[in-house]
């Protein structure tokens, strides 16, 4: 077994650290002979800098006194796909979204 190492954790296993990461394993082989595994895991047009938080290319959305810092970031949060938000917004949908998550934020809320 190859141990992998990704921003500072030890896996055991390529399978270990794929599973951990959410990727598949052939993406931990690819970023590894890319010399590219401290953006494994992070998804796309993130960047790891010295205070090792990843920025974010997209821009804040808000709702009520919430925000998130994407629409995909907010498609996960509702519990949908990465492109829900994006896609309602396009398709002139965008009060359904608003709707979901204010129901979710109301259910947070009542079970604080």
């Amino acid at each position: 077994m190859m141990r992998v190492m990704v921003r500072g954790v030890i896996y055991e296993s390529v399978a270990e650290c794929a599973k951990a990461l959410g990727v598949k394993k052939i993406a931990v082989y690819s970023s590894m002979s890319r010399g590219r595994l401290d953006t494994l895991g992070l998804g796309r047009g993130r960047v790891m800098g010295e205070n090792t938080r990843a920025k974010i290319r997209g821009k804040p959305v808000k709702i009520g006194n919430r925000e998130w810092p994407s629409m995909a970031a907010l498609s996960r949060w509702l519990g949908m796909e990465k492109q829900y938000v994006a896609t309602a917004k396009r398709e002139g949908r965008y009060e359904h979204v608003i709707g979901r998550a204010m129901r979710k934020m109301e259910q947070e809320r009542r079970t604080k």
